[in-house]
């Protein structure tokens, strides 16, 4: 059984390193309102505002995965409502051709750049108290970065201040 189970183990492995992404048309506009559809609630709820905005020039239709890019904004917009107590997030786009550049900001808590440095390490979360505060496991944005990659963008901090 323990052999069997390595196995079986192995080929999830194998199969986790290869991420099949979908190539299809859609809508920046309506993606970028499906996920503030679903994000604008859960901010109202904790007394944020929530805004989102789209520049003129950004290409209004797009190729490639749709549910990965939204799972990329639910992800980092999450992760912004939770850790903002009072204030606002917002999540925008704009182009500067070739790229499309979607950018969080919250007025959130903020980290120092030693917290920075350590961010996108597996396992490892700004504060220790954090994990008890708001729980997860310190993947998120691990996750959120190789995603990224994998559909050819980057993800990075910009900024924070304390």
């Amino acid at each position: 059984m323990l052999a069997r189970n390595r196995q079986i183990r192995r080929e999830v492995t194998d199969k986790a390193g290869r991420l099949a992404l979908e190539q299809v048309d859609f809508s920046l506009p309506v993606l970028v309102g499906d996920v503030a559809g679903l994000m604008a609630p859960l901010a109202e709820r904790r007394g944020l505002q929530f805004s989102d905005a789209i520049d003129a020039g950004a290409p209004r239709a797009l190729r490639g995965d749709r549910t990965r890019v939204a799972q990329v904004l639910l992800n980092l917009l999450g992760n912004a409502i939770k850790f903002t107590e009072r204030g606002s997030v917002e999540l925008s786009c704009r182009y500067h051709a070739p790229d499309l550049i979607f950018e969080v900001r919250d007025t959130g808590r903020g980290i120092t750049p030693q917290q920075a440095a350590n961010l996108f390490q597996p396992f490892s979360q700004g504060d220790p108290s954090i994990t008890r505060k708001y729980g997860g496991t310190g993947l998120g944005l691990v996750l959120t970065r190789n995603l990224a990659a994998a559909l050819g963008g980057t993800f990075s901090l910009k900024s924070s201040v304390p």
